[in-house]
């Protein structure tokens, strides 16, 4: 190829909302987000975080039988497509530090994750879905300005080590509104595991009867 070709894909009208964002930017950038993408769908791992993304990354569903791991945080995503249930080998999810203001359904059918970091975003409440991901072993939430939280359906998830919720936004539990979850439940036993979060629970109500009684 001589100096004077080039190569041009402007007008390729096959280009994700992605790519061509990138291609708009910088051929280099978009060259380096090509080559993030094939190589994660070789090892199954694909980190896109701090690209300046603005859409999703649709490119990655070419790893639905391989990829376990999909880290896309710190960019300024808006929508999670309702495909992401096409990726049902994923274990590991990172949307955090986004700008999702909710979350599809769709995400409920994907049983096999044990880690989805969700934190710093805009969610307002969960989709009801969500009870069918048992399988969670991690669950983080801190700063965003969720109005409730299926905390009855959270409480039977044998496997969650870590859950951590952080909002400024009273939050509706089964017993009633209270400030934050970690005003009614200290991080350090969260992170003890949902056997000692529901001892903390029954233990909490216990001194809080004997303390009216009196």
């Amino acid at each position: 190829m001589c100096s004077s070709d080039l190569l041009d894909l402007r007008a390729n009208p096959n280009l994700s909302k992605v790519s061509q964002q990138l291609l708009h930017e910088n051929i280099s950038r978009l060259m380096l987000y090509l080559r993030t993408i094939q190589s994660g769908l070789i090892y199954g791992s694909i980190n896109l975080s701090r690209r300046g993304l603005v859409d999703f990354p649709i490119e990655v569903h070419h790893g639905n039988g391989t990829l376990g791991t999909l880290c896309l945080a710190y960019n300024e995503i808006t929508v999670l497509p309702s495909s992401i249930e096409e990726l049902s080998r994923l274990t590991h999810l990172d949307i955090s530090n986004n700008l999702f203001e909710k979350l599809p359904d769709s995400l409920g059918q994907m049983t096999q994750l044990a880690e989805l970091l969700l934190n710093d975003n805009q969610l307002h409440m969960l989709p009801s879905t969500f009870i069918n991901l048992t399988g969670l072993s991690t669950l983080a939430l801190e700063r965003n300005p969720l109005e409730t939280f299926p905390f009855e359906v959270v409480e039977n998830w044998t496997g969650l080590k870590h859950l951590t919720i952080d909002t400024e936004q009273p939050v509706e539990m089964p017993e009633g509104p209270v400030h934050t979850t970690t005003q009614l439940m200290p991080i350090e036993v969260m992170t003890q595991g949902m056997a000692k979060c529901i001892s903390y629970r029954s233990e909490e109500r216990r001194v809080g009867k004997e303390c009216r009684s009196r």
